[in-house]
């Protein structure tokens, strides 16, 4: 049956870096997607004029949460020195 392709053997190799770093940030925007649309469907104070607008919230959540902590090593790294 392999001749269609159907049933082929997983591959066990692991992921490299590149891999890993897709998925652990895919989920964590996944997840941040969840709460943002759980936080518009039931807090009055919290107000998403769409779905594309709490992807871009999801995103940019994950872009600042990588900045801070950038910078979080580099100033703990300047103090240990």
């Amino acid at each position: 049956m392999s001749d269609h392709g159907f049933l082929e053997v997983a591959s066990a190799e692991e992921p490299d870096s590149r891999q890993r770093m897709f998925m652990r940030y895919f989920t964590a925007i996944l997840i941040d997607l969840v709460v943002i649309n759980l936080y518009a469907e039931y807090w009055q104070m919290v107000e998403l004029s769409s779905f594309t607008v709490s992807l871009a919230v999801a995103l940019l959540l994950q872009v600042l949460l990588t900045i801070t902590l950038k910078i979080e090593h580099r100033v703990a790294a300047f103090f240990n020195a």
